[in-house]
């Protein structure tokens, strides 16, 4: 028999009231959602025939709704929340978009690993000595702390470096924006709009996410790869894992700006807003470094060892 987990009311539904606006009861912006979805798809001429109009045109709408996930695996049982966008009115263009953005965007995911094969191979093809610390960094509430003026900015930028056309960046950063802006859910009869953030559940959101990450990347990383900051970087999802040689640096230096351009500077300020400094802290020895292969992906922390079992060697 299951054990059964209770939780307070107030708390078993947390719709965050600090990120959030109520508009009262009754109020339905879905309407209005819609009528701005179907003038931004008519405005995109070179990106979307119009046959394609006609399909993603949202019919029947319905308002997103939240709900919730418990947490069991964490301290104190702390509140997942989740936001189903099945037919909402954007969803059928965030859904276009993060398949179509990939051809115009062309990320280089550069730092990403797809599994823990992958990994292993990165790692294994490493210069690995007793000087060598990992440590694991987690991203603290993702969707909610990436800003969308921010995000559209980013986006600009890879479909420059991409060489496309002026027409075809205005209309797909207009119809973006359009859709990351409807973020709003139904709760308890009631509706609320993000005062930030991007809209969990969203199809789009994963993609901007990345877009997101992948910029700060460019910058941070690969200048702490280039001087020698950091030897190994990777990420999964929100998930990072970072190899470094304790002799030159330490993992409160791995991103302090020293000698820095201001843009880098300020990539490494924006950064670390979104980076919590992860409490795995081990010991590296290539030789010893194990390796569980699990059934589907995983995040990167799988690939360590034990601080107990690299002191024995050193």
């Amino acid at each position: 028999m299951r054990e059964m987990i209770c939780v307070p009311r107030q708390q078993s539904l947390n719709i965050r009231q600090s990120h959030c606006t109520g508009w009262g009861s009754g109020q339905d912006p879905t309407t209005t959602y819609v009528k701005q979805i179907q003038r931004a798809l008519k405005d995109c001429p070179d990106i979307i025939d119009k046959h394609k109009i006609k399909h993603l045109t949202p019919i029947h709408p319905v308002p997103p709704t939240l709900t919730a996930r418990l947490k069991i695996h964490k301290p104190n049982i702390s509140i997942r929340p989740v936001v189903n966008n099945i037919n909402a009115p954007s969803y059928k263009v965030a859904r276009f978009m993060a398949k179509s953005l990939k051809d115009y965007l062309n990320l280089p995911n550069t730092y990403n690993t797809i599994n823990s094969h992958a990994l292993a191979q990165d790692i294994s093809k490493l210069t690995i000595n007793e000087h060598c610390k990992l440590v694991t960094y987690d991203i603290k509430d993702l969707y909610v702390n990436i800003p969308i003026d921010e995000t559209l900015h980013i986006t600009d930028f890879f479909l420059r470096i991409n060489n496309n056309k002026a027409t075809i960046r205005s209309q797909i950063l207009g119809l973006m924006q359009t859709t990351l802006a409807q973020n709003y859910f139904k709760f308890n009869k009631e509706f609320y709009q993000a005062q930030k953030g991007i809209a969990m559940g969203s199809p789009l959101s994963g993609l901007v996410a990345e877009l997101f990450l992948q910029y700060f990347e460019l910058h941070i990383v690969k200048h702490s790869l280039e001087t020698k900051s950091i030897i190994f970087y990777t990420r999964y999802v929100d998930d990072i894992l970072i190899i470094y040689n304790e002799s030159l640096t330490n993992k409160r230096k791995i991103t302090t700006p020293q000698a820095a351009s201001p843009a880098y500077v300020a990539c490494v300020t924006r950064w670390l807003l979104l980076v919590t400094y992860g409490t795995m802290e081990h010991d590296v020895v290539k030789a010893n470094l194990s390796h569980y292969i699990p059934s589907r992906p995983v995040t990167p922390v799988i690939i360590m060892m034990k601080r107990e079992q690299s002191s024995k060697l050193l």
